[in-house]
């Protein structure tokens, strides 16, 4: 668990007033990832608002008929009503749908991402957005050999840990929201402790291949 939480207050003070605030959150790209996050959030948080964002509506309107998401919208989005969004797209495209969910969020929105690589996405955000502490990076150690929404399962990140990566300039409220949040949906949390963009990526790669192996994820 995340060690820097302290007792743990009853999760409805938490989503209330506490570091969570959760009313909605999105997230973009349903797939194995997104909607296993999604369907986590829905059991833990029963009264947050699910909102699924994808390009395909005939998938976004099955995984809605499927319970997974609550609501979906489609590209260009409005985000900023979201407490939290979450992006879970392919790495090739993780960092335009970054960058397009801090263009489309409010100023009190918090986006993350379940991406397994991290410097060209952090890099990215530094180029064009280098003042915004809205962005958390995480990655959740989990994963299937099967794919699509269709095959989510809240259990999934029953064990895992979630690597949390804050960069030079996060905001601290969106780091402390991104380690509640990973605390309730994840076993374990660790936030990456360096703080710098360059040696942040590339030691994280390191620690992330070394729990790899070890764990023979």
């Amino acid at each position: 668990m995340f060690e820097l939480l302290g007792p743990q207050a009853p999760t409805e003070q938490i989503m209330a007033d506490g570091p969570l605030q959760l009313e909605r959150v999105a997230i973009v790209g349903v797939g194995l990832i997104g909607g296993s996050i999604a369907q986590a959030v829905k059991t833990r948080f029963p009264a947050v608002e699910v909102t699924g964002v994808g390009r395909d509506p005939a998938r976004l309107i099955k995984a809605q008929k499927l319970g997974i998401i609550d609501a979906f919208q489609r590209p260009p989005v409005a985000l900023r009503d979201m407490d939290l969004v979450v992006v879970c797209t392919p790495v090739d495209r993780l960092a335009e749908d970054v960058l397009d969910a801090l263009d489309a969020a409010g100023p009190q929105t918090t986006v993350t991402d379940a991406g397994s690589t991290k410097q060209q996405l952090l890099e990215a955000i530094s180029r064009v957005r280098p003042a915004d502490g809205r962005f958390v990076g995480s990655h959740p150690l989990a994963g299937s050999h099967l794919t699509g929404f269709e095959h989510a399962d809240p259990r999934l990140f029953e064990g895992r840990l979630c690597i949390v990566t804050p960069s030079a300039i996060t905001d601290t409220r969106a780091i402390t929201r991104v380690a509640f949040f990973a605390d309730f949906v994840f076993a374990m949390v660790s936030v990456f402790p360096d703080r710098g963009f360059g040696c942040e990526a590339r030691g994280y790669s390191r620690a992330v291949s070394s729990r790899q192996m070890l764990s023979g994820f």
